[in-house]
């Protein structure tokens, strides 16, 4: 049959629109004056998904997996980070943000939000309502720990930041906290062996208690706190990655961390924590040719021959019997 060139173009057109149609991430206003540190760290977070992908069958690699989660769910885990490469790499311009809707949007305040009272089974509850969104903060009591601590100066609730997922066709919500912002920008340490990393300055004297106590490995003072860490932990969370999880513990603080991972290492390609910092020790064996060790020590490949001997072996199992699914 004979297409008109309208027609063809036309047709091109929506077809490209459906397959481009939610696939995407934006940084609101409030961002602008990080936007260039959050496009880099957000750049670097796509770069240890892709390490993932690429050492996959990596001894190295496989054997840091193995201190992360079962080898039998490394391929979901891999399949978790392919899907934040396929949907979270382009950002939106606002002139095809108006044809296209975003999947996630990142905000670096809290201000479209209006905090009130409202009647619920009779019974008074606050509830902070997003004014340009349309929908609520999420209820129940991590929801107010979550605004507690993203809201306030990172104590005695302690949030760097946090993804809420609407569903029903909202975008994903990616909410860096203020008070992480303002002292994370431009503190991008690496291989800070000090007693008091670089990161530590300018937050409060319990913040920094809470901050020294979580993150004592080699693995935390390198990775740790950065930025980029914190938005590919944050990546798992949205809906096209599969909803990874946080544990929570009876700690009145939020852990994370290498140590957090190793005592979540069971259910670790469902932890959102865990994926980072599988991502990160990919890119150190990519780039630098270090690894973690269980310890959290960072330790040269060349001194990891064994270990990786028996990943190798692993490495088998996982390619002939590993599954997992996707996840999502």
């Amino acid at each position: 049959m004979f297409l008109s060139l309208r027609t063809l173009l036309v047709t091109t057109l929506s077809c490209w629109l459906l397959d481009k149609a939610h696939a995407g991430w934006r940084l609101d206003t409030s961002c602008n004056l990080y936007a260039n540190d959050i496009r880099t760290s957000w750049s670097s977070a796509l770069d240890n998904s892709k390490a993932v992908i690429a050492l996959q069958k990596n001894p190295y690699f496989l054997k840091a997996a193995g201190y992360l989660m079962p080898l039998i769910y490394v391929l979901n885990a891999i399949m978790r980070h392919a899907k934040i490469i396929e949907f979270y790499s382009e950002e939106l311009s606002p002139i095809l943000n108006l044809l296209l809707e975003d999947d996630v949007i990142v905000y670096c305040d809290m201000s479209r939000f209006e905090t009130k009272a409202v009647k619920v089974n009779g019974r008074t509850q606050t509830v902070h309502y997003d004014k340009v969104r349309n929908v609520d903060w999420p209820h129940g009591e991590y929801g107010e720990f979550a605004w507690q601590g993203c809201s306030g100066l990172g104590f005695p609730q302690f949030v760097f930041a946090a993804s809420i997922v609407y569903g029903g066709g909202k975008p994903d919500q990616m909410q860096l906290c203020h008070w992480y912002l303002n002292w994370i920008i431009s503190k991008k340490f690496k291989d800070s062996t000090s007693v008091k990393p670089a990161w530590l300055e300018n937050v409060l004297p319990e913040t920094e208690e809470v901050l020294l106590n979580l993150h004592k490995t080699k693995m935390d003072l390198r990775t740790g706190m950065l930025l980029d860490i914190k938005i590919g932990h944050e990546l798992t969370h949205l809906t096209r990655a599969g909803q990874s999880i946080d544990v929570y513990t009876n700690d009145p603080v939020y852990a994370d961390g290498w140590n957090y991972c190793i005592n979540n290492a069971a259910q670790g390609n469902e932890v959102a924590e865990n994926l980072a910092m599988l991502g990160a020790a990919a890119d150190m064996i990519q780039e630098d040719e270090v690894m973690p060790d269980l310890a959290g020590n960072i330790v040269p490949l060349s001194l990891n021959a064994k270990m990786a001997k028996m990943a190798k072996r692993a490495a088998g199992f996982v390619r002939e019997g590993g599954g997992g699914g996707d996840g999502g």
